[in-house]
């Protein structure tokens, strides 16, 4: 059987890892892998390049849900499988640096962002990791600026939503919001039933990717592996990027002339890249290394366009909401929404859980 689930990844390792992920959490771990899976090999990446400034591959996530929602379980999924695991927990800002400068190769798990969230020390410390991939250390002492590279999967609510939008989190990381509407919500529970005391193929396929992923990290710390990765086939990226541009360009401003606001979405189009990039790396059996040229295949490309868009929309409906929610001031109103044709469930429900905290409801 493992031999034939090595067969099975190499082939198509993307769609190996996220039915995996689908079948292990119903309606939550599929959503959540369609990005880790790419995110967990960003680490080993080198970065691509912008007019000579380096752009990292480095993808980081945030996972929204409530208790219950399956966060842990995919960040534990995640920590299992990922590269230089750092769990962080509910970690003070010293704590953080002190772990980093141990461990500057890291995928940093935060299961309790919303704690974090509200120290804008911690948080600073975070968006220098990930978004400059750097550590910075003030003391009396000393003055600390060091290199680093790491990846992070954060854990928060959505009651947290606005302390993400109003402090510019939300367009450093790629979100998903976990939530189950009554159907999936017997669907799991009947899963959770079928499957108590039983471990089907989970544990043989859970293996087999993670000595897949062992492998793409033995290739890319390899020097003299065929396949390693030192660059990327510049003519196909920048091929990828004229074909993606206007659809990235149409519903961004859309999206601005919807929310009455000038926003930057130039974050969310080096995504596209991230996408496309390290889904051509997943795929290196399937993928041309040329003398360290990693070369992109249409699917590559159709991957990247498929998650860009989605990350779009994601970020759209959560601002829009909550911007929508800060209207709501009496009972009234709140129950004219709930009870509007207009509004699909899940953008009720995310209302819902915005306006819980203005105590509303």
């Amino acid at each position: 059987m493992e031999s034939n689930f090595k067969e099975q990844i190499e082939r198509d390792p993307y769609n190996f890892i996220v039915k995996w992920a689908s079948d292990l959490l119903p309606f939550t771990g599929g959503e959540s892998f369609k990005i880790l899976a790419l995110s967990l090999v960003s680490l080993i990446l080198p970065d691509f390049s912008y007019k000579g400034r380096k752009i990292r591959t480095n993808m980081n996530m945030l996972i929204l849900g409530n208790s219950g929602s399956g966060k842990t379980t995919i960040s534990d999924e995640f920590t299992d499988l990922c590269y230089y695991p750092i769990n962080a927990g509910s970690v003070t800002p010293a704590g953080l640096e002190d772990m980093i400068f141990e461990q500057r190769v890291f995928s940093i798990v935060v299961g309790d962002f919303s704690r974090i969230i509200k120290n804008p020390i911690t948080l600073k410390i975070i968006e220098a990791l990930i978004e400059e991939k750097k550590l910075k250390k003030e003391t009396k002492r000393q003055s600390i600026d060091i290199d680093v590279n790491g990846i992070g999967v954060f854990c928060g609510t959505p009651q947290d939503l606005s302390s993400y939008i109003t402090g510019g989190f939300l367009f450093r990381v790629i979100p998903i919001y976990i939530r189950h509407n009554i159907d999936q919500h017997s669907t799991i529970g009947k899963d959770i039933v079928d499957n108590v005391e039983r471990d089907g193929d989970f544990p043989e396929r859970k293996k087999a990717i993670k000595k897949y992923y062992d492998e793409l990290f033995e290739i890319q710390t390899s020097k003299n592996n065929e396949k390693r990765v030192i660059s990327y086939n510049k003519d196909m990226l920048r091929d990828f990027g004229r074909r993606i541009f206007p659809l990235w360009d149409k519903d961004t401003k859309w999206i601005n002339n919807q929310l009455k606001v000038k926003l930057d979405w130039f974050r969310e189009l080096y995504e596209f890249f991230r996408f496309v990039i390290t889904h051509a790396f997943l795929n290196i059996h399937n993928r041309n290394v040329v003398n360290g040229i990693l070369e992109f295949e249409e699917d590559d490309f159709n991957v990247g366009k498929e998650l860009m868009m989605s990350n779009i929309k994601r970020k759209y409906d959560l601002l829009s909401m909550s911007i929508f929610a800060k209207t709501i001031n009496n009972l009234r109103k709140f129950d004219d929404v709930m009870n509007s044709s207009n509004l699909s469930e899940d953008r009720k429900e995310l209302i819902r859980e915005l306006i819980n905290v203005k105590g509303l409801s």
